[in-house]
């Protein structure tokens, strides 16, 4: 199972992580959690103000995002490129021509590398995100709304 998108009007398609690898992101995913969570809470109470919660989320003072920087930076560059290297060994790059639509592996596990040159960091942070939405995207919102019939591990203001 995959699911197309496009970014900077190239096509990419996801396969679904394996369930261990759903567990690795998770698991490396996890110290942010404690971080991002007063962030989205903050976002949630200024987005009921008046706005959306992605802008609120990118109003915010650098101050009140040094937490979930320093959290980031403090996860092991050998777990950071695991997590990187697994998200988009889940992603292919879909070059058009008049016979159909080639797909080709966005990363190389062989050579632990891209396959594009072009691909920039901006996009590959995107195509990872893209698939820890796609793949976590049932857990996380657990985590929230309790939607696993829990209270949730944590709690969100009601908007």
């Amino acid at each position: 199972m995959s699911d197309e998108f496009e970014i900077n009007g190239i096509q990419y398609r996801a396969r679904k992580l394996s369930a261990m690898d759903q567990l690795f992101v998770a698991r490396q995913l996890t110290p942010l959690i404690g971080s991002f969570v007063p962030l989205l809470q903050m976002a949630a109470r200024e987005a009921a103000v008046g706005g959306n919660v992605a802008g609120a989320i990118l109003s915010l003072d650098v101050a009140q995002v040094m937490p979930l920087a320093q959290a980031i930076a403090d996860l092991p560059e050998k777990n950071t490129n695991d997590l990187i290297a697994r998200c988009l060994s889940s992603v292919q790059r879909g070059t058009t021509s008049p016979a159909g639509t080639t797909w080709a592996s966005v990363w190389s596990t062989s050579a632990n590398r891209p396959m594009f040159e072009d691909l920039d960091l901006m996009t590959m942070l995107t195509l990872v995100a893209h698939v820890v939405r796609k793949d976590l995207g049932n857990f996380i919102p657990a985590l929230f709304s309790g939607s696993t019939g829990g209270a949730g591990l944590f709690q969100t203001p009601t908007l």
